[in-house]
């Protein structure tokens, strides 16, 4: 059985969009178990340290990115990028099929481990 706290999330994640993007980058990121998480975490890609927190990552996508248009989700501009300040838009799921890495592509051995906003 289903305890209020539960419903209560169910029920705020049904009406915020955005907080279900949220968790989802987290959980691609950084929970092993997650559906997805060997194309995102386990290549290396990380979360903006302050985006951990629900509000900061709210208030950064409101005042640089804007709501959620119809039909985007949230999208890394550059594929071997980490979710960070710069580097995330809203976009379609055309968009999207055209920002991939290709299917045989590993890390960049040279890749520099660093947050472009601190």
């Amino acid at each position: 059985m289903e305890t209020v706290n539960q419903a209560a999330h169910r029920r705020f994640v049904r009406r915020n969009p955005l907080y279900a993007t949220w968790r989802g980058m987290l959980q691609r990121c950084e929970n092993p178990a997650a559906r997805g998480y060997e194309y995102y975490g386990g290549q290396g890609i990380k979360v903006y340290p302050r985006w951990h927190n629900y509000k900061s990552f709210e208030r950064w996508i409101f005042r640089n990115i804007g709501r959620r248009p119809a039909g985007c989700t949230l999208d890394r501009i550059d594929n071997w990028g980490d979710y960070e300040p710069g580097n995330v838009r809203w976009a379609t799921a055309s968009e999207q099929r055209r920002n991939r890495r290709p299917a045989w592509t590993s890390w960049p051995e040279n890749r520099e481990r660093r947050w472009l906003y601190e």
